[in-house]
């Protein structure tokens, strides 16, 4: 059930997480499945409710990076980004500390934990009241499209996550960047609002993206992901002498925005902003995988900016 975020409902929501149960928060990037990042049994329902397989990890949000120190390694890097970046879309990959009080599944066996503070501040709110560090991972079941809205994790789980509290559409839109420090140099696994010119900027040093082999070492690594029921391409792959019924994604309105024999032509950006793009991307997927269609093409865009966050989302989500 969606409940207004109101301060009596933020209590009641995080006495829930205190329970061991599981709540729909809202985050600035897409909603989030929560649970106290300190009980195991709690944590296990994330992966039990989304149907997540057990070797992703999870992200733990928390209030500020000495909240983090309590089962992570920080060091002066992560010290400087968290006082860029934080809160907001960056994910710090931290060595895991010996012992930490973390739930073991969170780092689903890794000697590293992902941690961010999110800049929704219903999240950090609700953070605050829980009086841990939050596990949770994007509110939708695995390998689906993302929700921005608190409607979207409802229509994913229903009356089997029974509070989910509304903090309006996500404005950012895709998942946070993730930084790896605790590889020889920082590295980009998975990318974000936050680019890595703006990483290197930070930190003053070469910054690089992760070379694609298989390894998961944080969320949002699997080769298929964020993909809707209905058969996803590129409109560039596609042949306009078949017949299904389709629906075309363009990225901006333009004079060659109508597509011939397509149904329905949705834009995610009046003048093709990225980061409208970005805002609009999982919502009209989603939109579009209700009506039915045999086939949605999107296009591509460059992978610059803001751009190389999209592309890698429509990669993910258009493999076979």
């Amino acid at each position: 059930m969606i409940y207004e975020s109101s301060p009596e409902n933020i209590i009641a929501a995080a006495t829930e997480l205190k329970n061991g149960n599981l709540v729909g928060m809202p985050t600035e990037t897409v909603y989030g499945l929560a649970a106290d990042a300190f009980n195991e049994e709690a944590v296990s329902r994330i992966y039990s409710l989304k149907g997540r397989p057990s070797f992703n990890p999870l992200i733990a949000h928390v209030g500020s990076l000495e909240d983090a120190a309590i089962f992570a390694k920080t060091s002066s890097c992560a010290e400087k980004l968290a006082s860029d970046f934080w809160p907001g879309p960056l994910t710090i990959v931290l060595p895991l500390k010996v012992n930490a009080p973390l739930a073991s599944s969170v780092t689903a066996g890794l000697e590293t934990v992902a941690v961010r503070s999110p800049a929704h501040p219903i999240a950090q709110k609700l953070i605050a009241a829980a009086e841990a560090p939050l596990a949770a991972p994007s509110a939708n079941r695995s390998g689906e499209v993302s929700p921005t809205t608190a409607e979207h994790v409802a229509d994913s789980f229903g009356e089997s996550l029974p509070v989910v509290l509304d903090g309006g559409p996500s404005q950012v839109g895709l998942e946070s960047t993730i930084l790896s420090l605790a590889e020889e140099t920082p590295t980009i696994l998975r990318p974000g609002a936050i680019t890595r010119t703006m990483l290197e900027e930070a930190l003053d040093e070469k910054v690089v993206y992760h070379k694609k082999n298989g390894e998961i070492l944080s969320p949002g690594m699997l080769l298929k992901h964020y993909s809707p029921r209905t058969p996803l391409v590129f409109s560039d792959n596609i042949s306009s002498a078949k017949k299904e019924r389709r629906a075309l994604i363009r990225l901006a309105r333009s004079e060659k925005s109508m597509g011939e024999g397509f149904e329905k032509v949705s834009y995610l950006s009046s003048s093709g902003d990225l980061e409208e793009v970005a805002q609009n991307l999982f919502s009209t997927l989603r939109a579009l995988d209700k009506e039915n269609y045999d086939l949605i093409a999107i296009d591509g865009c460059s992978e610059t900016g803001m751009g190389r966050a999209i592309m890698d989302r429509l990669i993910r989500a258009t493999a076979k």
